[in-house]
């Protein structure tokens, strides 16, 4: 009988197939993220396409940080759809516009982006905003002196009713608004509330709206008498001008992109409009709960008190992560993925990751608090992965931006075994 030659043993571990290397690969990932991650209280999950890869607590609910966004920008996409628009519109009372007008009314519509030139200069200086979206308040200008309005003698009333006065959220850290985490929240917002080359946010951001305009309109010749204050626009009154801002899918993009806590929190409030007929922020965060569970996502254990994340009492899961991420996949839901900072190279991560392989292999949402970490989204190096990572512990925020980023690496790792070409000698005579 005829003799066959096998260059390689038929019990070589050559012969192994891929599954067994993807299990060997899952086991080390699980084995050095328990590790890294010991003794604090974390949560992981790894997967590509439909398989798990490894997970650790992934029901566990933490403090989320930033990571919170990814929940804020799901149900506002589902709920307003990525076309949606906010505008900002002026008007004067009556049917008829002359060059002379008591009052001018500015009507705000919750366009967390309503900026100036000189702002628009101002985010560019920072790596995170570099590139951020306006809508132009200067353009708004040019169109109340386009209407024929030359004189406005008994100042400007403004209409930010459109969402609640409060603030700040209940249970914010009162640093949160001296040093530059958020402005004031309102439907009438210029330059996230925030005066020029300073850093302590103003008091009213609809009054400083319209010390902001009255500004500009005299720059371009039209007198403004009387100082700003509230009011509502009659019910008789005529459009002199109207800004839209980018459709929603941008302003998410943005949010994510850069950890915009003003939009995330002036977008929980138009949720709240949208879904419970109320602009407040208890409206809103039940809305985004509303919202997610809609699409999918388990909401049962999770509570929320934020848009933003910067409440230290919101809870969330890597397994909600994980779901959210997932929808970034849908139609009219892609700004998910698409606004994710990368590695190195934009938003939040920018800075990050640099000189490692997971620069501009990396896409995630970020989360810093003290003694709060997260990150969560894709990874491409060897394998295309979806993963959601939380940790919460006894470190400082720069100490939780490096264990995230160790923790980032070895995810990006896997399989992190040889290859079968490599797992035994290669036979001979090959």
């Amino acid at each position: 009988p005829s003799v066959v030659n096998i260059p390689t043993a038929l019990w070589s571990i050559r012969r192994a197939p891929q599954p067994l290397i993807d299990a060997v690969g899952s086991l080390r990932l699980k084995s050095s993220l328990d590790s890294l991650l010991a003794g604090t209280n974390s949560c992981f999950i790894v997967n590509e396409g439909n398989a798990s890869r490894a997970q650790g607590n992934p029901d566990v609910v933490l403090i989320p940080a930033s990571t919170m966004k990814m929940f804020t920008a799901a149900a506002a996409l589902n709920a307003l759809g990525a076309d949606a628009r906010f505008d900002t519109v002026a008007k004067v009372s009556g049917s008829e516009v002359s060059t002379s007008v008591p009052n001018l009314y500015l009507l705000g519509g919750g366009d967390p982006l309503l900026g100036t030139t000189t702002f628009r200069e101002t985010l560019d200086k920072f790596a995170a905003t570099r590139g951020a979206p306006i809508t132009s308040l200067e353009k708004l200008a040019d169109q109340i002196k386009s209407s024929g309005v030359k004189k406005v003698s008994e100042g400007i009333i403004v209409d930010d009713s459109r969402y609640d006065t409060t603030r700040f959220v209940t249970g914010w850290k009162d640093s949160y608004r001296s040093d530059g985490q958020i402005g004031p929240i309102g439907a009438l917002t210029v330059n996230r509330g925030f005066a020029q080359d300073a850093v302590a946010p103003v008091d009213d951001p609809a009054l400083f709206a319209a010390e902001t305009l009255e500004k500009l309109l005299e720059e371009r010749g039209v007198a403004v008498s009387g100082s700003a204050k509230r009011g509502r626009v009659p019910e008789s009154s005529t459009s002199v001008g109207s800004v839209s801002s980018v459709p929603l899918s941008e302003i998410v993009e943005e949010m994510i992109r850069s950890s915009d806590n003003l939009a995330a929190e002036m977008i929980t409030r138009e949720l709240g409009l949208k879904v419970k007929n109320e602009g407040t922020t208890a409206a809103g965060v039940a809305a985004i709960s509303d919202e997610l569970k809609s699409l999918g996502v388990d909401v049962s254990q999770l509570s929320f008190s934020d848009g933003s994340g910067l409440g230290r009492s919101n809870r969330a899961s890597c397994q909600s992560l994980v779901e959210v991420i997932n929808t970034g996949e849908r139609s009219g839901f892609s700004a998910l993925w698409s606004g994710l900072p990368i590695a190195g190279e934009t938003g939040t991560l920018t800075n990050q990751l640099k000189d490692t392989p997971l620069a501009g292999h990396l896409k995630a949402k970020t989360g810093s608090l003290a003694g709060v970490t997260g990150l969560t989204g894709l990874i491409d190096v060897r394998r295309p992965l979806r993963f959601s990572l939380l940790i919460n512990g006894e470190f400082t925020e720069a100490g939780g931006v490096d264990l995230r980023s160790q923790a980032a690496q070895i995810i990006g790792a896997f399989p992190d075994a040889p290859g079968i070409d490599v797992l035994s000698p290669i036979p001979a005579g090959t």
